[in-house]
């Protein structure tokens, strides 16, 4: 797993590198922390939802356009 912090439309986001595609974690779950020192504070249940988007974005069963890495 390869959590990155990126800048877009004047925000900072917590992403989710696949493929060479970088995904926006709190769009794709609002649970999850928008920051990864949030998302390290937050313990093992944040890291327990990255861990079932990531899953979803590998099989295909969460659909979702990233931006290229």
């Amino acid at each position: 797993m390869k959590l990155v912090t990126y800048f877009q439309n004047q925000n900072h986001n917590l992403g989710i590198i696949i493929n060479d595609t970088v995904y926006n974690l709190t769009a794709l779950n609002e649970a999850i922390p928008n920051s990864l020192l949030a998302l390290l504070q937050s313990g093992e249940g944040a890291m327990a939802m990255v861990r079932e988007v990531e899953i979803g974005l590998v099989t295909g069963k969460i659909k979702a356009e990233g931006i290229p890495y």
